[in-house]
């Protein structure tokens, strides 16, 4: 996984999708733990903005905006 980007709340990494004949895609890494305890508003988390945000890709469909894939969850195991 290549990074190709960097934002307020994580990581774009250049992935390929196994299920779309190896298909590049990008891949937002974010980390649940640190977006529950980002504060953006009086009672409102990054994480309640990262949730707004997948529920609107998972609503646009065209051809000049990503397409939502779904969530993947990993792990760090140390």
């Amino acid at each position: 996984m290549k990074d190709i980007g960097k934002g307020s709340f994580g990581k774009v990494k250049l992935v390929l999708n196994s299920n779309d004949k190896n298909k590049p895609c990008a891949m937002k890494v974010l980390s649940k733990r640190k977006l529950n305890k980002i504060f953006v508003g009086k009672n409102r988390t990054a994480m309640h903005d990262v949730m707004q945000e997948i529920a609107i890709m998972k609503k646009l469909v065209n051809f000049t905006v990503l397409t939502h894939l779904g969530p993947l969850k990993y792990s760090k195991t140390s």
